[in-house]
């Protein structure tokens, strides 16, 4: 079934000797993929649908991600009837052995789909025996749009003597502004082959060929290809994946956003601060050359955002695109101007050598981030450039997903590291975060990831970890050293890890902490686990 996708929130674990046990009740776990979190160390959440499974009227779960070795974890809460309040773990396996009693039949594909919201409607239906076993089998295309992604679903019925069978569910992303069903051209068929046909006009083409593979019983990705053309109608990309590249894809697992299989992103490179602001934009890569970057140069930004910023008179947004906002006071204070990223998705900033981001007023923050989705950061160094403390925050992020940095460093000499508000699926990997004034980070209603990362040199005003709300942090291989209270302007309380009463903070036995100077190491060994 189409999906209902719920964000991740905190939630309160059971215990390792609970997790096994086939009934748990998860009005006490609040999420099941916090289970999952604990049978599986490192566990990446991919997605988590809510649906009636077995037709018995109770919503169940389906959790699907990958473990730290990238084995793909598939696990199943299958509610226990009207007269409990809990429900039953089963692996994938288990459920697919257990369950196929529940199969469904449709002689009519359509049936499928009524009641369905969150579908937009059947576009196209194509019949073709497409597992070679001589009956005539259904894909149906469809049209989903959410504030993240566009997508043509195709969704897979076998066909037999008792009807139709729901086989499965591809989704194919594509970045596009339009939300019309247009892109879909057809599904070509070809013996145990079809290929499902994309193309926006003039900007991008696809061509993702699936076959029917007799031994697994199931439908593997083939052939992953394209053409992409840049804003001059020249031809930038074209290249065609195979097996050979991106290994055993199976067709309900596949993404077209991974980095896999072929992408539709077009590559940017920039040299200073007003072409990386000209190249902003979703669907993209941004290849940051090595220098400094200063984010409040009001000379950088364009002319009609110097002209707004001179009419100015309190602080207000004076420039705004689809990409990005400036916000400032007017023209007595002209480097106290703050950029922020809006509605951005897919795209990558890449540091090319030594690249930093940096303001050099004390009372802005370096980089903001708002309401987008799947944005990756690779080596940037983010700083205050003002040689003295200040009042901001090096990161904000609000009302963002899957928001990632690698190999960052975000150096305070200001208020908090990274400041995140209703941000979810988080991941920090190999980051330092260091001579923030009050704290490194500073988390609510948002969940995050962090591996091989190290909070190092800050000072303390209330907590260098803080969870807050229905919050979630995990950190693996991460080090925890020579952070003290601030000196300043002590709180009545200073704590390495603070968690409200709905928040979570789980440490993993590699982690280190060593050498700091604070009240309390923790605020509540409920909410959080330390090595």
């Amino acid at each position: 079934m189409k999906k209902i996708l719920l964000p991740i929130i905190a939630a309160i674990l059971l215990n390792a000797c609970q997790l096994f046990e086939q009934e748990i009740d998860l009005d006490k776990i609040k999420n099941p993929d916090k289970v999952i979190f604990e049978m599986y160390p490192n566990f990446q959440l991919e997605r988590m649908y809510v649906e009636d499974l077995n037709y018995d009227e109770f919503l169940d779960y389906e959790i699907i991600g990958y473990d730290k070795f990238d084995n793909y974890i598939e696990a199943y809460f299958i509610h226990n009837g009207e007269d409990s309040d809990t429900y039953t773990y089963m692996t994938g396996d288990d459920y697919w052995n257990d369950y196929e009693g529940y199969s469904e039949y449709y002689e009519n594909v359509e049936e499928y789909f009524e009641g369905m919201e969150d579908v937009s409607s059947v576009e196209e239906i194509f019949y073709q025996d497409v597992n070679t076993d001589g009956i005539e089998d259904a894909l149906v295309v469809s049209h989903y749009t959410s504030d993240d992604y566009y997508s043509i679903d195709v969704y897979i019925f076998v066909g037999s003597d008792k009807g139709f069978e729901y086989f499965g569910l591809g989704e194919m992303h594509y970045p596009s502004s339009e939300e019309e069903f247009g892109v879909f051209k057809t599904i070509a068929f070809e013996e145990e082959y079809f290929t499902i046909e994309l193309a926006e006009s003039g900007k991008w083409e696809r061509y993702i060929t699936f076959k029917y593979d007799a031994y697994e019983n199931d439908f593997l990705l083939h052939q992953d290809g394209g053409k992409v053309w840049n804003e001059q109608g020249e031809l930038e990309i074209d290249e065609l994946l195979t097996e050979d590249d991106f290994g055993y894809k199976y067709f309900y697992e596949f993404m077209p956003d991974d980095s896999d299989v072929f992408s539709l992103r077009l590559g940017y490179w920039v040299n200073n601060t007003t072409q990386l602001l000209e190249a902003l934009g979703s669907n993209r890569i941004i290849h940051i050359q090595q220098g400094d970057y200063i984010l409040n140069d009001l000379n950088a930004l364009p002319a009609e955002a110097r002209s707004n910023f001179n009419s100015t008179t309190d602080w207000s947004t004076f420039y705004s695109t689809d990409a990005y906002t400036y916000q400032g006071w007017g023209p007595g204070n002209k480097s106290e101007i703050a950029l922020t990223l809006v509605n951005l998705r897919n795209t990558t900033f890449i540091g090319e050598g030594d690249v930093r981001f940096i303001v050099d007023n004390e009372l802005v923050s370096v980089l903001r981030i708002e309401n987008c989705a799947k944005l990756d950061f690779e080596n940037i160094y983010m700083v205050h450039d003002v040689g003295q403390t200040c009042g901001a925050n090096v990161l904000d992020i609000f009302y963002s997903d899957e928001i990632e940095f690698e190999y960052c460093v975000f150096d305070g000499s200001g208020e908090i590291g990274v400041l995140a508000e209703a941000c979810y699926s988080a991941y920090f990997t190999n980051c330092d975060f260091t001579n923030c004034t009050n704290g490194a980070i500073d988390f609510s209603d948002s969940d995050a990831i962090f591996d091989y990362c190290n909070f190092n040199n800050n000072s303390i005003y209330s907590s260098l970890v803080g969870a807050y709300g229905y919050s979630s942090l995990d950190f693996y291989d991460c080090s925890f050293t020579n952070n003290e209270a601030n000196a300043r302007e002590i709180s009545e309380e200073t704590y390495l890890f603070y968690a409200d009463d709905d928040a979570y903070i789980y440490l993993d036995s590699y982690s280190i902490i060593e050498n700091n100077s604070v009240n309390k190491q923790l605020n509540d060994r409920n909410n959080v686990t330390l090595p």
